[in-house]
């Protein structure tokens, strides 16, 4: 691994950004398939992000299955990343391979404060993935029972009713994964 990219990966803002006034090419390397920015986000250092959207990162880049930077503070449940991203122009309703959207990621992780930055920012809660699901779904998906997320989904405009390929709504997931907060929500 680069200097650099440990760098990014602790947190070393003082460093990555010593390295990127030598190299500003550095802010869009690949290295073992992953950019810095991925990186900064993964790792949950919202100082690195900043230096290097600052420095030419793109906020919209992504893996080969789509996932960006957003998608990964949102599931990180970093909320100063999702933050700063949307701050310089990350695409709130951009869908991985699957269909899966950052303000999915962020039902699933169980991050309230995230879902409703993304809603503010303009997520689309009516956006299903591939298969059907939606972020109410994925709510109930996560390992949490957060009822919040739930009650915000649904303020915002999310189909109690939806359901996805095989005809299950967030209600028959609530029951099939025994969230009775979420559950309570639904009724």
């Amino acid at each position: 691994m680069s200097s650099f990219m440990q760098a990014v990966i602790d947190g070393d803002v003082v460093e990555v950004c010593k390295q990127l006034k030598s190299d500003p090419k550095l802010a869009n390397c690949i290295q073992d398939e992953m950019t810095p920015l991925l990186s900064a986000c993964q790792f949950r250092h919202p100082k690195v992000v900043r230096a290097l959207l600052e420095s030419g990162s793109n906020p919209n880049e992504s893996l080969d299955d789509g996932e960006t930077p957003l998608h990964i503070a949102a599931f990180d449940g970093c909320e100063e990343c999702v933050r700063i991203l949307l701050q310089h122009a990350a695409d709130v309703n951009v869908r991985t391979t699957d269909g899966k959207t950052p303000l999915m990621n962020a039902a699933q992780g169980g991050f309230p404060l995230i879902v409703e930055l993304l809603l503010n920012a303009g997520a689309n809660v009516t956006t299903s993935d591939n298969v059907g699901r939606t972020a109410l779904h994925w709510a109930m998906i996560g390992e949490h029972d957060e009822a919040l997320i739930a009650r915000l989904l649904i303020k915002a405009g999310a189909d109690i009713g939806a359901s996805n390929a095989n005809a299950d709504t967030a209600l028959d997931y609530a029951r099939a994964m025994n969230k009775p907060t979420l559950l309570g929500e639904l009724k």
